[in-house]
């Protein structure tokens, strides 16, 4: 929810309108939970949760199920994905990966014995889709986080936009 709510701010700096939706299961930690933003150029007037995006962000590669990543995005969309190795390939997707794993802990950034990986995971849309700037996802995380610990993520936006890679 945390890196939804930064992108969606990112949006706005970039002069886009921008709606966030959360989407929990069972609360506690470790759950898996999706959350979805929606943003557009023009002023968006939808209230509901998009069943078919243009780009999914899997933040832990444990979670990826293909099947249900590839049939739910658009086709000829866009798919990024954390982990440190290739996945299953999609014919219909463009598929990008980060290992937003190994920027965290590099970094030192855990919470609770959890990677921080949803800040690099924004590095990594920003450089793939080109929708919201770098600069962007900058200010909108030195905005919601502050003092040492933003700067430790704005670097990691940084080195994610850097490291993406595209499956070829």
């Amino acid at each position: 929810m945390t890196a939804a709510n930064i992108l969606a701010r990112a949006a706005c700096l970039a002069g886009l309108w921008s709606q966030t939706y959360p989407f929990f299961g069972a609360e506690r930690r470790g759950a898996p939970v999706s959350a979805s933003v929606r943003i557009s150029k023009d002023r968006i007037r939808s209230k509901y949760i998009y069943i078919q995006p243009d780009v999914a962000i899997v933040l832990d590669h444990k979670l990826y199920n293909p099947v249900n990543i590839y049939q739910s995005v658009k086709e000829g969309g866009i798919v990024i994905i954390n982990t440190p190795f290739k996945v299953v390939k999609s014919y219909k997707h463009k598929v990008f990966y980060i290992n937003a794993n190994e920027i965290a802990r590099k970094l030192g950034l855990f919470f609770a014995g959890w990677s921080l990986v949803n800040m690099p995971m924004l590095g990594a849309f920003s450089k793939v889709t080109g929708l919201v700037g770098l600069e962007h996802v900058i200010q909108s995380v030195r905005e919601y986080i502050h003092g040492e610990l933003a700067e430790l993520n704005v670097e990691a936006v940084k080195l994610a936009y850097n490291e993406v890679y595209e499956d070829e």
